[in-house]
């Protein structure tokens, strides 16, 4: 199995490798560690990779525009690995259409658990339920997951910023909107 870790720190991705290496202890794991979001994209975009661990917050380019991009050449299983929760990052998450219908799931990073257990158990329900929400998507589905949470945005805060296809929507227009709700 082939794991992308991405994180600007080295704490967490060793935390995140030393939970996987327990998690899928009855496997073969290659892992490839970046803490710059440009090297990891160029990397997925060469190799196929079986999963994704990510953080949100990364210098360069953040981990929702990691993913947008990366889901843009294949569909795989994504854990955003944080140690930031905050509405802004969960709205972040709806306006990029990262919810229900694209294999993304929220872990938080290990200082966040009372245990190394609870780590362990949450990253495993993070890597289980985002490969079952990859393995129910077809192609086209990321366009589908945009145009859906676009609907969604709408209907609760306007339409000022989708009259044009929801796949349009750039980054500076989610700063925008979160602003907008606060």
């Amino acid at each position: 199995m082939k794991i992308l870790l991405l994180d600007d720190y080295a704490q967490p991705r060793t935390d995140a490798r030393r939970a996987l290496e327990q998690i899928l202890v009855d496997e073969s794991i290659e892992f490839s560690e970046f803490s710059s979001t440009s090297k990891a994209l160029q990397s997925f975009e060469k190799v196929n990779y079986d999963l994704v661990i990510t953080d949100i917050l990364i210098p360069e380019m953040n981990g929702f525009e990691f993913v947008v991009e990366a889901l843009k050449s294949r569909v795989v299983p994504f854990v955003m690995h944080t140690g930031t929760w905050s509405k802004e990052y969960v709205t972040q998450i709806i306006l990029n259409g990262l919810g229900e219908r694209l294999p993304i799931e929220i872990v938080g990073k290990r200082y966040l658990h009372e245990s190394w257990a609870e780590y362990v158990s949450e990253m495993k329900r993070g890597i289980d339920n985002s490969k079952r929400k990859a393995e129910r998507l077809q192609p086209n589905v990321f366009e589908r997951g945009i145009n859906w949470a676009g609907r969604i945005v709408n209907s609760v805060i306007g339409s000022e910023y989708f009259n044009r296809n929801v796949s349009g929507i750039e980054v500076k227009d989610i700063v925008r909107i979160t602003e907008r709700l606060k």
